[in-house]
């Protein structure tokens, strides 16, 4: 029987219940030619089918809102992280730097000049793999070319999404790149007093 199992042809089965001995062989009818069903649709008409429906238009629109709210949410904190590394620059190069140049022995100058360089190199890798790696790889990239495959979006949903943008590049492109080169100048600055 499990040979015949592998015989089977399509539509046929073995039927096994309570009260037979063996196992019955049955032969199940095809259903789409006694009911006269067609094939399915081709999914090019399936979908241009159902872009006209206004459920699937507002589904669309749903979804490109929400991708827009997450987005929002990362740029906030996007923009707290960068406004905590420039104030940690800031309070490094201010307080340890500086402190560090007053210090006349010049072991003790180089110890805290080394531990100012690790915090700002520290600083400068949290900074690059939260801003460039989880949020523009991990969450910007993707989700952007959602929002910009659906093609049927409000006004509204496409003004939002032109406020997202411009805030994105006003973050990336002014605030990140100063804070990056602010770190990057007091990291060479403690270079030049390292002996």
């Amino acid at each position: 029987e499990t040979e015949e199992a592998a015989r089977l042809n399509p539509g046929e089965a073995y039927f096994y219940t309570e009260g037979l001995f063996k196992p019955r062989r049955v032969r199940c009818l095809n259903a789409n030619q006694y009911l006269r069903i067609r094939t399915g649709q081709a999914d090019n008409s399936i979908a241009s089918s159902l872009a006209q429906d206004g459920w699937f238009i507002r589904d669309i629109e749903a979804r490109a809102l929400q991708t827009l709210y997450v987005i929002e949410d990362e740029l906030i904190a996007l923009k707290s992280i960068i406004s905590d590394a420039s104030a940690t620059c800031e309070a490094i190069r201010l307080q340890d730097v500086h402190s560090a140049e007053e210090l006349e022995d010049p072991v003790q100058r180089r110890s805290e000049l080394n531990r100012a360089y690790v915090l700002l190199a520290e600083t400068r890798g949290t900074l690059h793999s939260r801003v460039v790696v989880q949020f523009t790889r991990r969450t910007w990239s993707p989700r952007v070319s959602s929002i910009q495959r659906a093609s049927q979006l409000s006004a509204s949903v496409r003004d939002r999404f032109k406020y997202t943008k411009s805030q994105y590049a006003m973050i990336l492109c002014s605030e990140y790149a100063e804070t990056r080169k602010a770190v990057q100048t007091a990291i060479d600055g403690i270079d030049k007093l390292l002996p």
